[in-house]
Parts: structure tokens; sequence; C-alpha cells
């Protein structure tokens, strides 16, 4: 069974990955450099620069880390990161269920919550009959 790569191996193959693209080096072969470097696949690379992408440097370790724990019945889940991720969801402007997400892991991190993945947060709004937004106002299930 193989090991996942510690955060700190996640960050600097990115960091290698991103600075061999600002040299000039084609994006493609940036990340198989960075990946046989650091013995990561090129699309797990691609994958995790996806979710720092944009973001502040000191965010990514949040943003990257894996708080598998295994396969459960429910997945431990704060009340109280369920109720800022509806907030920041039914905020006023472009409804995003991967924007409220993101800003719930980080607000997480700094309060300690337990949060699950993105998909069981879709799936407990399903659940509890939660309208999804569209940027059109329409209502439609997550």
């Amino acid at each position: 069974m193989r090991m996942a790569a510690s955060i700190e191996t996640r960050c600097n193959a990115l960091e290698h990955g991103i600075k061999l693209i600002q040299g000039g080096t084609r994006a493609d072969d940036a990340w198989s450099k960075a990946g046989k470097k650091y013995s990561i696949s090129k699309a797990t690379l691609y994958r995790w620069f996806q979710k720092v992408k944009g973001k502040p440097r000191k965010d990514w370790e949040l943003l990257l880390s894996t708080n598998y724990k295994g396969s459960t019945t429910t997945a431990p889940f704060s009340e109280a990161a369920w109720t800022f991720y509806l907030k920041r969801y039914k905020e006023a402007g472009q409804p995003s269920l991967a924007n409220a997400y993101e800003a719930t892991l980080l607000e997480a991190g700094k309060r300690g919550w337990d949060v699950p993945s993105e998909a069981t947060f879709r799936r407990r709004m399903n659940r509890e009959g939660i309208a999804r937004r569209t940027r059109y106002d329409e209502i439609t299930l997550v």
C-alpha cells in the first residue's frame, strides 16, 4: 500500500512545478518533471494545483490536507462548520458550492472544526431539501 505524500512534499512538488512553468517549461512537461522528482503522478499534481491555484501560499497546507479517516457511516461534521457553510453559500453574489466549501475549510483550520468532504456537504443539502441557487436564480436540487 502506497503512503500518501506529506503536506510538505505536496507543497514542495507544486512549487517545483510552478517554478518550471514560470521558467518557460510547458505545463504538461513541468508537472511530469515535478512528479518524477517527488514520485507523484502528473494527474495528482495537476489536481492539487487546481485546489491551490490563486490562493495564498500560507493556505496551501490546509487546502492540500487529506482529512481521510477511512470509511465511516457518518463523517465527523461540526454543526458550526455546517452553519458557516450555509451562510457563505447563501450570501449575495455568484452562488458557488465550491467557494463556500473552500471558505469553510479555511475557517475550520482557524477554529478546529471537523469538516467532511465537499460531496458530504452536497449530500446533506439534498437530504435536508436545501435548494441550490443558480446564477439565474432558478431553484434546483444539488
